[in-house]
């Protein structure tokens, strides 16, 4: 399974109710909506000033995905 980024995990904490949530009231980031949607993580409906948003459960189980973390580069030896 695809892992979320961190910005893609900010969003669907946002949408993690369940319940449509306006778009308006989102961060400004078209970019991470399209990729979700793309993802089919969340889904959406209306347009324009009635556009809004929420997390299918593929998105849900994405995001209680763990947490990649990278292993901290070796530092140098002198």
């Amino acid at each position: 399974m695809n892992l979320p980024t961190h910005r893609e995990r900010q969003v669907m904490q946002r949408l993690r109710g369940g319940a449509w949530i306006k778009a308006f009231t989102l961060a400004n980031s078209p970019k991470t909506i399209q990729n979700l949607l793309a993802k089919g993580w969340i889904e959406s409906r209306g347009t324009a000033g009635e556009l809004a948003y929420r997390l299918t459960d593929k998105g849900l189980e994405a995001k209680r995905a763990p947490v990649q973390i990278c292993p901290k580069k070796a530092s140098a030896t002198l």
